[in-house]
């Protein structure tokens, strides 16, 4: 005889069971979720189109962002370059002397305004980047500012912040969302030639923190994702120039990668690194299309076949002319070797003055 009751509490055993499984594969996943996820973009753009979108867009799962400093680079400054404009600047720099006394410091290093022991103020002439912040993420921020770090077209560095102090009124920053545009960069791509095989720029978002170029942070100025260590810093220092009689006291130390040397200063320092887990980036592309159109063998823009096409046609084939600026142009009648013949020139007398009708390489054909 079965037992009804043993029954319904195996019943309830495996549900409960299956159950727990669920939640704990839904708590796994919750888990493996980052906190930030910056994508750019992939597009395509035609040889010589100006102010194409390069799009970068955001998903936070956790926080709510209200700065940061994201630096993208090119691949191929060959292919695109970033839209940009100079602008004279005040460029205030703050220093703290890591060997000596000022104002007889031997060694300087830069640091943040809490920790100045000297201020400097230049006016450099700064590579901006064009920026649209328009329907964005951070439309309405306080500040947004570009900067090309190498000082060419090549690489923007954006930094932002929602809330400045210095301004009336509080911006929070962006709450958790996902799938919201970030910004938009300008770009110009370059008159690359038709036949030109590798046609897409990839652009990278670098993930170097030390250097100043990666950082999220919260409204209270932790910064996201981001890993601190305290380890030891070692400094190498060579003396340039010292006192010509004894005691040879060095008047001037200059700091070194490493050996040959004259003095070590060991200390401990705090560094910061990027935690992949909490942060994804992902890099985006711009591809330049071919720009070629079947018939049009003169490579004349705006594209199209016209009369002018089938006489550059004959003066190549018959007449010594140049070629087709890409080949692909002049395979009319879409011959699986490509070599431009007689059958070509036949293709596009048909297609301009007997049957109108599209070439077969128009078609798909």
């Amino acid at each position: 005889m079965v037992c009804g009751f043993c029954s319904r509490r195996w019943r309830r055993a495996v549900v409960t069971l299956l159950s727990l499984v669920f939640v704990l594969a839904m708590a796994s996943s919750v888990s493996a979720l980052p906190d930030i996820i910056v994508t750019v973009g992939d597009t395509t753009g035609n040889p010589g189109q100006k102010n194409s979108a390069i799009t970068v867009y955001l998903d936070n799962f956790k926080d709510t962002i209200s700065a940061f400093e994201l630096w993208l680079q090119l691949n191929r400054p060959d292919i695109m370059i970033f839209q940009t404009d100079t602008q004279r600047v005040i460029d205030t720099t703050y220093w703290k002397c890591d060997l000596g006394t000022y104002p007889n410091c031997s060694h300087e290093v830069a640091t943040d305004s809490a920790h100045a022991q000297k201020i400097k103020v230049d006016t450099v002439l700064a590579v901006i980047g064009n920026i649209d912040t328009a329907h964005t993420l951070i439309s309405g921020w306080d500040l947004v500012v570009t900067r090309s770090m190498s000082g060419t077209k090549y690489d923007i560095k954006v930094t932002a912040l929602a809330d400045d102090l210095a301004k009336p009124g509080t911006r929070m920053g962006i709450k958790p969302q996902q799938g919201g545009v970030l910004f938009r960069l300008r770009g110009d791509i370059l008159n690359i030639p038709l036949d030109m095989m590798d046609r897409t720029v990839k652009i990278k978002p670098n993930a170097d923190v030390v250097q100043g170029f990666f950082n999220f942070s919260r409204p209270n100025g932790t910064a996201i994702g981001i890993v601190s260590v305290v380890a030891p810093d070692t400094n190498y220092y060579r003396c340039t120039s010292r006192l010509p009689a004894p005691p040879y006291t060095c008047m001037q130390w200059t700091k070194v990668a490493g050996p040959p040397y004259d003095s070590v200063v060991i200390k401990l320092d705090t560094t910061g690194y990027l935690d992949t887990n909490k942060v994804k980036l992902y890099t985006g592309s711009l591809t330049v299309l071919s720009g070629w159109v079947c018939g049009n063998v003169d490579g004349e823009m705006p594209a199209g076949v016209d009369i002018s096409d089938l006489t550059y046609l004959i003066g190549y084939m018959f007449m010594g002319g140049p070629a087709p600026i890409a080949l692909q142009t002049g395979n009319c009648d879409c011959s699986p070797d490509g070599n431009i013949d007689i059958s070509d020139l036949t293709a596009l007398i048909d297609n301009l003055f007997i049957s109108l009708n599209p070439l077969c390489c128009q078609t798909g054909g």
